[in-house]
């Protein structure tokens, strides 16, 4: 069960990338509207929370992976007609710790409910 988190994990990490990464079109939305702010925290939780679930001990370099990969993303933005900007770095980290700390709570109920061997 450790290996499958750790390829989810890895799997949503590139489909992440591949969506930051990609142009599109400048949205028809209203100024003062951050919905996508959003999405750029579910996206880094939903990447680091089966890593989590399934081995809760890779935290210590999960987290700061998946945020200097966030930082990256954003970083790299501008060069594929993207923008950069500091409250998706900011979301992608929320993101993060969100996706930690469910994954811990996770891996807690796997284990009660399999033992500590299964998780």
């Amino acid at each position: 069960m450790s290996q499958l988190g750790l390829v989810a994990g890895f799997i949503l990490a590139a489909v992440v990338g591949v969506l930051t990464l990609t142009p599109v079109p400048a949205p028809q939305v209203p100024q003062g509207f951050q919905f996508d702010k959003v999405y750029h925290l579910i996206a880094f939780a939903a990447v680091v929370f089966p890593v989590i679930a399934t081995g809760p001990r890779r935290w210590v370099w999960v987290v700061p992976l998946a945020m200097v990969y966030g930082g990256a993303i954003e970083i790299i933005q501008p060069y594929v007609n993207r923008e950069r900007e500091l409250m998706d770095f900011v979301a992608n980290c929320l993101g993060v710790m969100l996706g930690t700390l469910a994954g811990f709570r996770v891996n807690r109920r796997l284990s009660a409910w399999f033992g500590a061997r299964a998780v």
